[in-house]
């Protein structure tokens, strides 16, 4: 972990850390309001992410998939501003640098070294002129996280997409009394490059739990392999709509193989075992 304090500055503090034994890098900047006075015209602040990568395109993720940042936008559209959904990846025939932002939501992509890179400027703060509609008080500080790792390969949109849901889905701890048991169990595994899990929740009368489940690759179908301890595997129905349609699954041992098409998402129903 490398920290950067800085004093009576608008970057307060910069914190990078490089994990061990994980292909990741999680930055975050604190953004002191402050240092910032009233200008007489709009100041935009961004933190860029210039990677080194050759020939690169982006891939920026909307509602629903990807699209290519360089093509995929309607004639006349001037500036370089985009609203990715969780992630971006820049990328070549070799290699793909997926990135995750949690706090900002707004970034330019903009080509540098006469188009030999494509850098990412995150947009942190906004500084309005008080004549403004969209002025307010600049007060305390503001922390913006975010998170990039490396691939050698080419895109793959299910990829990228799931670590900027990773990224952005923090794991979940349940507190509960000191007990002889193992202090950390995992009740339900969902196993599949290309496919993320959106929902888990109760059936409506509380006879089993629901599952939504989404295959992040727009061109091919993808499998993923579920296990539970907590509900019984061999009891799957399918949810479409309002309706229940029965579904056969190859089912092993405590395990269910289910394929999902291009883009689709899945909900699926499993009942809990009786008590």
């Amino acid at each position: 972990m490398l920290v950067t304090e800085r004093e009576d500055h608008l970057f307060a503090q910069s914190e990078y850390i490089l994990w061990e034994n994980l292909d990741r890098v999680d930055v975050q900047h604190t953004i002191n309001l402050e240092l910032l006075a009233s200008p007489s015209e709009v100041e935009d602040y961004s933190v860029a992410f210039p990677f080194a990568i050759s020939d690169p395109k982006a891939a920026v993720e909307v509602l629903g998939g990807f699209m290519d940042a360089q093509t995929d936008r309607f004639p006349g559209i001037e500036h370089d501003a985009f609203a990715p959904r969780r992630s971006i990846a820049i990328h070549n025939d070799a290699q793909t640098i997926s990135w995750a932002a949690i706090d900002s939501r707004v970034v330019r992509l903009r080509e540098e070294n006469a188009g030999e890179r494509l850098a990412i400027y995150a947009n942190l703060v906004n500084n309005f002129p008080e004549n403004w509609n969209r002025w307010e008080r600049n007060e305390g500080t503001l922390d913006f996280r975010f998170s990039f790792t490396s691939d050698e390969m080419s895109f793959q949109p299910a990829a990228t997409s799931r670590f900027g849901w990773e990224v952005n889905t923090s794991p979940v701890v349940r507190y509960t009394w000191l007990r002889s048991i193992p202090a950390q169990e995992s009740f339900m595994t969902v196993n599949g490059d290309q496919v993320v899990l959106l929902a888990l929740k109760p059936m409506s009368d509380r006879s089993g739990v629901v599952l939504r489940l989404m295959n992040m690759n727009p061109e091919t179908s993808a499998e993923a392999q579920i296990s539970s301890s907590l509900f019984d595997i061999r009891s799957g129905t399918n949810f479409l709509g309002l309706e229940k349609n029965s579904v056969s699954y190859d089912v092993g041992e405590n395990l269910a193989r289910v394929t999902l098409a291009p883009g689709v998402i899945w909900t699926l129903g499993f009942r809990l075992p009786p008590r």
